[in-house]
């Protein structure tokens, strides 16, 4: 009888342990679910935002990845002057650095620095991602 009893307690805590797992697991967002809330951004932009007034350069850069905001494209500012830990995250050397992620995070590709080429690359990859919306 003292067995069946042991027996008959662990199988109620085990019942318990296995039913508390699964309505967690229940609560738990799926992963498409997931980062549809907490999307992360499609393009991160690392500049000096006290340069956005400029004609070009970095102006230019902030102004276009602002427009692309504008039509639908994710996008994270971080200012290089105070980065944080995402200058680290995204292994952020250079300002302006405009970085395309992919929807898992992903880096897809990195343009780096604001010579006129560059800006034309970030101007054409920003156009690309808009028309994809």
């Amino acid at each position: 009888m003292r067995n069946t009893l042991k027996w008959a307690g662990s199988l109620a805590v085990l019942a318990l342990a296995l039913a508390v797992v699964a309505w967690r697991e229940a609560r738990r967002p799926s992963a498409t679910t997931a980062a549809a809330q907490t999307r992360s951004p499609q393009v991160v932009l690392f500049v000096d935002l006290s340069e956005e007034d400029e004609e070009e350069g970095c102006g230019a850069v902030i102004r276009a990845v602002r427009a692309a905001a504008v039509r639908g494209v994710a996008t994270e500012e971080i200012d290089s002057r105070d980065p944080g830990d995402r200058a680290r995250r995204y292994r952020l050397l250079i300002a302006p650095t405009v970085l395309v992620l992919e929807d898992r995070g992903a880096e897809v590709r990195r343009l780096e620095g604001e010579a006129p080429d560059t800006v034309k690359a970030i101007r054409t990859e920003l156009e690309r991602l808009t028309r994809r919306r």
